[in-house]
């Protein structure tokens, strides 16, 4: 899981410039965005507060270059870079024990799921034949529904929904 500059290099390909303050502009066309945070294609567009459905960062346009600072705001006391460690280590951009959204900490069947989820991206990724794209890419749609699903039963279960 180290090499998330690879993987963003890789996801940035649908990106083609940055604007002033280093957030990545939308294309044309429809696609997705590496989060900053994880590096994994999980936002529909960048610096619009889409939040992350494998790490929880939520895209306020801190990018690369502010790595290091903490913007406060809808990630609170973390920084990018401190974001990226946790992610890291155990799949969410929190310290362990500080998960602050619906439900909290993640569960076994969602760790499990967030890799399956992991493993699609990567297979994409990897894939150099240009047909197999959109097959992998619905797996990694199956993936993140299933994601979607076990994060949402865990809410109605710890009582947020």
């Amino acid at each position: 899981m180290n090499d998330i500059p690879e993987r963003r290099r890789w996801f940035e390909e649908y990106c083609r410039r940055l604007d002033e303050n280093a957030v990545v502009k939308p294309s044309k066309g429809k696609g997705r965005y590496p989060c900053p945070c994880c590096g994994y294609p999980t936002l529909e567009s960048r610096g619009q507060y889409d939040i992350c459905s494998l790490c929880g960062w939520e895209d306020d346009g801190q990018d690369d270059p502010h790595e290091k600072e903490v913007w406060g705001g809808p990630n609170h006391g973390y920084s990018l870079a401190a974001a990226r460690v946790n992610f890291a280590d155990h799949l969410t951009m929190y310290d362990r024990g500080q998960d602050t959204r619906a439900g909290g900490e993640d569960t076994p069947e969602i760790h499990e799921a967030k890799r399956r989820l992991m493993g699609a991206y990567e297979a994409l990724r990897s894939s150099l034949e240009p047909e197999a794209a959109g097959p992998l890419w619905r797996l990694a749609k199956k993936a993140e529904d299933m994601l979607w699903k076990l994060t949402l039963k865990k809410m109605k279960d710890d009582g947020f929904l």
